[in-house]
């Protein structure tokens, strides 16, 4: 992560990047059988980049916005949504990874303090 990131800067980042791992972009993940947001997660290598970063970048706004951080999500968004086949976000899978990020980092709803 760039050391120069202001905090929130890192935490929006951070955010971003577990979205790609725990939606599946960068291989999956073996549940043992379960079925449920306790388990893994599927390997879904096979979608194209602009689809990886909706996803992703949706994960970090969701975190992001819960936590009390406002990001530039949008703009980064519509530079994506423009090139992307929008029939194959998966918007469960979105809201599982920012789920089970908010669960493994113990944020709650507005809990977030950054130093101004």
């Amino acid at each position: 992560m760039n050391d120069r990131l202001e905090p929130k800067e890192r935490f929006v980042t951070l955010a971003h990047e577990l979205g790609h791992i725990f939606c599946g972009h960068l291989g999956g993940c073996g549940s043992l059988g379960r079925d449920d947001d306790q388990g893994g997660w599927p390997d879904r290598r096979f979608l194209g980049k602009h689809e990886r970063e909706i996803e992703a970048e949706s994960v970090a706004y969701i975190i992001s916005w819960r936590a009390g951080v406002v990001t530039r999500s949008a703009e980064y968004l519509k530079t994506h949504a423009e090139k992307a086949d929008m029939s194959r976000i998966n918007i469960d899978f979105i809201v599982r990874a920012s789920a089970r990020i908010e669960r493994l980092a113990k944020i709650h709803y507005g809990t977030m303090l950054f130093k101004r």
